[in-house]
């Protein structure tokens, strides 16, 4: 007698929005493909700045299940985009990107 291995899909969606910081969104990434292999969907968002990093590790497999959603901080002189996220963010700058975050 043969068996049918038939895979169940499920159609839940994930929304993960991890802190903006590299070491916060990685691992974020790696739990995203774990979820994925399951058969989730996942909406991982954060700042254009950051979702650069891991467009580039979007391979083929989860292109259709991994969906990077770009989040906008609000326009504040004293943060520019290129500060929309911790890496390369001067100390006295934290407390303006926490204030920004707390905004969108």
């Amino acid at each position: 007698s043969s068996s049918i291995n038939i895979e169940h899909k499920t159609n839940v969606r994930v929304l993960m929005f991890p802190y903006l910081a590299y070491g916060h969104i990685t691992p974020f990434f790696e739990l995203a493909k774990k979820l994925s292999d399951k058969g989730f969907s996942i909406d991982l968002c954060s700042t254009p700045i950051n979702l650069i990093l891991i467009k580039k590790k979007i391979t083929q497999k989860y292109c259709c299940s991994i969906h990077l959603v770009e989040i906008h901080l609000p326009n504040l002189p004293e943060l520019p985009l290129h500060y929309h996220t911790t890496n390369g963010l001067p100390i006295h700058l934290q407390s303006t990107l926490y204030k920004a975050i707390t905004m969108s």
